[in-house]
């Protein structure tokens, strides 16, 4: 039998690895050829879609460097070839954050209590969102929905953002929005 796994492999957890080997033969003696693929090395466990098929996937359960044979059997002679699949962990994405309210441009009286809001998302979590304006962190929530409330907030122009962090100590600012806390009798 001749029998070949193709070029290696890269994968990103949690996705699988597309095995697509191939096999032939004489037809001598028995004109079956059986395949079967295995863990020849690696440093977790592989599960298999289907190990008889020269076509299938192969799942990794945690990162490192496999090697993976395909073996054929003709029932007299055997073939092998083999499969180097670098597994790389899951990367751990940045989280997004938006302030959802006030609105770009709102408008407020003097003294007012501002309540900032804000979504955030991630794939691990979300361990808080700190609130700021300008570089003046003004409040932070630990809780979803994410919102502060900032009191007796005087005349001014005031640039605003949030900062969602994740899980994992990753964090990501928030596009800047802008209000206005103006005198009374301005609004």
């Amino acid at each position: 039998p001749v029998v070949n796994t193709g070029n290696s492999l890269d994968v990103q957890l949690p996705n699988s690895a597309s095995l697509a080997g191939t096999a032939s033969d004489d037809s001598l003696p028995y004109g079956t050829l059986t395949t079967k693929w295995t863990k020849v090395s690696g440093s977790g466990t592989v599960a298999f879609g289907n190990v008889n098929s020269l076509s299938t996937t192969a799942t990794f359960s945690t990162n490192g460097t496999y090697v993976l044979r395909l073996n054929a059997s003709d029932g007299l002679l055997y073939s092998v070839s083999d499969l180097y699949v670098n597994v790389f962990p899951i990367v751990d994405q940045l989280p997004a954050v938006i302030i959802i309210s006030p609105k770009n441009g709102a408008t407020f009286n003097a003294l007012a209590n501002v309540i900032i809001s804000a979504n955030a998302t991630d794939d691990k979590g979300i361990n808080k969102v700190e609130f700021y304006s300008r570089s003046l962190k003004i409040g932070e929530d630990l809780n979803s929905p994410y919102s502060i409330t900032w009191s007796n907030v005087n005349v001014g122009t005031y640039n605003l953002t949030a900062k969602a962090i994740d899980t994992g100590g990753n964090s990501k600012v928030s596009s800047q929005i802008t209000i206005a806390v103006l005198n009374s009798s301005n609004i």
